[in-house]
Parts: C-alpha cells; structure tokens; sequence
C-alpha cells in the first residue's frame, strides 16, 4: 500500500562562483506532499504546493568576503507567504501504522531494506518468511522473537553470526 507522495516539480538550478573559493547556488521548486487514504482509496493532501528557494553560500576562504561567512550556509525561502498544511486523522494513523517499517528501512541500511522487503512479501502472502540476523556488536546478543502462535522466545545470536530466523507477518488489528 502506497503510504506517501512527494512531489517537486518545476525544479530550477544555479550554481556559480562570486569569486576565487566562493560558490553560491540556488534551487527553485514547486513542491506538495500527498498522503493515501486506504479507506477512500484516495490521495490527500498533507502539504498543498508551495514554491521553494533553497539557497547555497559556500566559502573555503578565512573571512567574510563578498557577504559569503567561511564554511557552507543553506537558507530555505518561499516565494509564498504561508504554507498550507492538512494532517488528517487517516494521515497520522497511517504513519503510525508503518512506524515499525519505517524505523527498519531508514535505520537498517541493505539488510533493513532486505527484512522490510520480507515481511512486506510474506504478509501479502499471508506465509512466513526468513529473515538473516547479523550481530555487529562484537559481543553475543539476545533477540527477543514473536512465535507464530503468539508466544515469546528469547534467541541468542552470537557475535558475527547470521541465523536465519522464520519471520510471521505482523497481524493487523481487527
């Protein structure tokens, strides 16, 4: 299920120097973010279309020079005077809902994206999946699982190691 949309279009971009070790750059874009109502089967807005300006000032020099401080300096502008946005009931819920998916994703690198991947598959066909488990923290771990009929095992993962673990699909409340 599609959870949110982002969208930038009319993007525009400058980059240039103002002088020997000055760069300054800006990028114009018309923006909006969409979330999906699974209930009305619908795209909602969460953030109507706005116009961005992000503006760059980089300086590699010691001092001040042509209005540019050393070191790199972004600046988000809007050619708007407000921003319009909605957070509905069926927006927070669904980000709520995915919470568990999206810390996986963003956090866990390739092998988060591989078990998201896992689960997302085994749920849709109401199977298990396995799922590889590697410990980097140098020393042996425990991992508390959820049994498939509901019950709670503790599973030592020792060092390094990579068991292969079976993964149930995470039930949706009723």
């Amino acid at each position: 299920m599609p959870l949110v949309e982002l969208a930038a279009v009319d993007v525009r971009v400058c980059l240039g120097t103002d002088a020997p070790g000055i760069t300054r750059g800006v990028v114009f874009l018309s923006s909006a973010v969409n979330s999906y109502n699974e209930e009305l089967a619908e795209w909602e807005p969460v953030l109507e279309p706005w116009l961005v300006l992000l503006h760059l000032d980089a300086s590699a020099r010691s001092r001040t020079t042509n209005g540019v401080a050393p070191g790199t300096w972004l600046r988000l502008t809007s050619t708007q005077g407000e921003v319009q946005a909605v957070v509905s009931h069926a927006f927070v819920t669904g980000m709520l809902a995915s919470m568990q998916e999206w810390t996986l994703a963003t956090t866990g690198g390739r092998h988060g994206l591989r078990q998201l991947l896992l689960r997302q598959m085994s749920a849709a066909e109401g199977a298990s999946a396995q799922s590889l488990v590697k410990n980097s923290l140098g020393v042996p771990a425990q991992m508390l699982v959820v049994q498939p009929d509901g019950s709670l095992a503790l599973s030592e993962v020792p060092a390094g190691d990579s068991p292969t673990l079976l993964i149930t699909p995470l039930q949706q409340p009723a």
